[in-house]
């Protein structure tokens, strides 16, 4: 069982003895490392000396108990190296390090300083060993220039408020395998397991199984897909309570390099406030989940804004009602949409922004059922890439393998052989060989396939009218297919149980159409009473936005 807990460098030395195996490499810490280290330390002190909460955190040491009194470094062995180093100079008490097969390294730590061992650093781990000590005693030679009791401070400081996150490993553990999966980085520490060290450390047994229980509930609950995706986290988490964590801190952004960077910002805070922040913002989510409307809001509006920002407005003394969150909400969702201006829009030229208002006429579609009670699945929006695709395809520009044109011959024959006014046009299709079929070739057979089906197309294909929101997988199943093909797949996967959003299925089966003749063709009719549908679905939510 890994046991985790903050550890002073005071703790370190009291355990007086460490063992580094044979698969560590030796101490490789320039200069310019220990310099930062020291840099960074003296900032620290100059700020939190006289706070004694306060507390520097250095990054994990890995450990695993041997038979005797001493530990097994498993990671961590430079920075042990250096806070060694550091208070070698400082002449104080410290740690020993063994070593399984890098003779004479215990001892050359031992003698740091004395000239004696002067000769022995043409050995490339004494080299570094030595160059680190040097550093250490140059930097607190310039230092000692204008603070002539820094020395003093320095070693009061790093003893008792310098801390590391200590891992303790369990001693059945194969620590080899262990060393080379942290160093692979398959079992990274997490900033939730640091955390809960951290809230344990001053909790009566009572109150470490209250936080116990409230800890796994939480993650119980935020483990409901279709909770969490409504809330749009965008990092991967092994414990999705750290994202209420990563929240407190302020680090919700994907790019943020330092994985510890949480933990930091954290550990200088008060614990029974960070825990206090966590169960507001839990169950503040909870409220917005339960809220029909506000999961459908919060749930699109998420899909490009942080809900920190959501948190923050909902927060904020200016918003004194849910209502007047609400209507908050509406707003910027409705913004920069000009329902005059929809039908201008086309496939090449306003891709992302066709994307936002089909996935906008998708939410409220389902947000317009309120006798089902249903719910538009966000979790099945992150599972995959969307993508828009053509109702109707009046080309085939976008297929270029032999396979596909293959497919696609295939598939038309099967339609048209329904009708025997086609009888000619499916000979033709049978004759086609594909082994030597050009592209332009094929363009050209496409063509006449959909020329006799529905005559010269003169219309524009590329408009709002003409388009649906389809993940990836399934457009490309679909793809560059005239409409009957794409319904009877369509309806095929529909059944299947495959996700199809709720207006993207509603099209294709014509539901928006006032008179269905056929599922033959995609008409300009049909097209028109679906792009009337998308106008006045949002029209309606707008109006209802500026009358509140």
């Amino acid at each position: 069982m890994k046991q985790i807990a903050l550890k002073t460098v005071k703790d370190l030395i009291e355990v007086k003895k460490y063992f580094i195996p044979s698969y560590q490499r030796g101490y490789r810490w320039t200069a310019m490392q220990v310099q930062d280290l020291l840099d960074d330390l003296y900032e620290f002190m100059e700020k939190n000396y006289t706070n004694p909460k306060a507390f520097y955190c250095l990054q994990p040491l890995v450990v695993c108990k041997r038979d005797n009194d001493s530990y097994e470094v498993i990671d961590g062995q430079q920075r042990l190296t250096t806070i060694l180093i550091i208070l070698t100079f400082l002449r104080e008490e410290s740690f020993t390090l063994e070593y399984k097969t890098r003779e004479g390294s215990a001892e050359f730590l031992q003698g740091l300083g004395q000239e004696k061992f002067e000769e022995d650093i043409h050995n490339i781990d004494f080299h570094f060993m030595h160059e680190a000590y040097v550093t250490v005693e140059n930097w607190f030679n310039n230092i000692q220039i204008t603070h002539q009791t820094v020395t003093e401070k320095f070693s009061i400081m790093l003893r008792k408020q310098v801390k590391v996150i200590w891992y303790d490993i369990d001693q059945n553990t194969e620590v080899r395998e262990v060393f080379s999966r942290l160093n692979i980085g398959k079992i990274p520490l997490t900033n939730a397991e640091l955390m809960k060290a951290k809230l344990m450390l001053d909790l009566t047994y009572k109150e470490r199984v209250e936080l116990s229980t409230q800890w796994d509930q939480m993650e119980r609950t935020l483990q409901k897909s279709s909770l969490w995706y409504f809330l749009g986290a965008e990092k991967p988490y092994e414990n999705r309570i750290e994202f209420l964590f990563d929240i407190v801190a302020n680090n919700t952004l994907v790019s943020q390099v330092d994985p510890y960077y949480t933990f930091y910002v954290l550990q200088e805070l008060d614990t029974k406030q960070i825990w206090r922040n966590i169960l507001a913002i839990m169950a503040i989510f909870e409220e917005w989940y339960d809220d029909r409307e506000l999961y459908h809001y919060i749930g699109y509006l998420t899909i490009n804004t942080p809900i920190t920002k959501y948190l923050d407005l909902y927060n904020n003394d200016m918003v004194l009602t849910k209502r007047h969150f609400k209507q908050k909400l509406r707003l910027e969702m409705i913004e920069n949409i000009d329902v005059e201006r929809i039908d201008e829009l086309d496939y090449y030229n306003n891709p992302a922004e066709i994307h936002r208002i089909l996935l906008l006429f998708n939410v409220l579609t389902m947000l317009n059922q309120q006798q089902s009670n249903s719910l538009f699945p966000f979790d099945k929006y992150y599972e995959t890439k969307w993508s828009l695709e053509h109702i109707h395809a009046q080309h085939t520009e976008g297929l270029r393998s032999k396979a596909q044109w293959e497919t696609w011959i295939r598939d038309a024959i099967q339609f048209l052989e329904k009708d025997k006014s086609h009888c000619e046009l499916v000979k033709q299709l049978k004759n086609v060989s594909i082994e030597m079929l050009t592209e332009v070739q094929f363009e050209q057979v496409s063509r006449d396939v959909l020329e006799q089906l529905y005559g010269k197309l003169t219309y524009e294909s590329d408009g709002i009218e003409n388009l649906a929101l389809l993940d990836q997988a399934t457009n490309s199943y679909l793809s560059n297919h005239f409409y009957p093909i794409k319904y009877k797949r369509l309806l095929k996967y529909d059944q299947e149980g495959g996700f199809v959003p709720l207006a993207t299925r509603n099209v294709f089966m014509k539901y928006y159409s006032q008179q269905v003749e056929n599922f033959e063709a995609w008409t300009r009719r049909d097209r028109d009473c679906y792009l009337d549908a998308i106008k006045m679905t949002l029209s309606q939510f707008i109006q209802e936005v500026h009358e509140v």
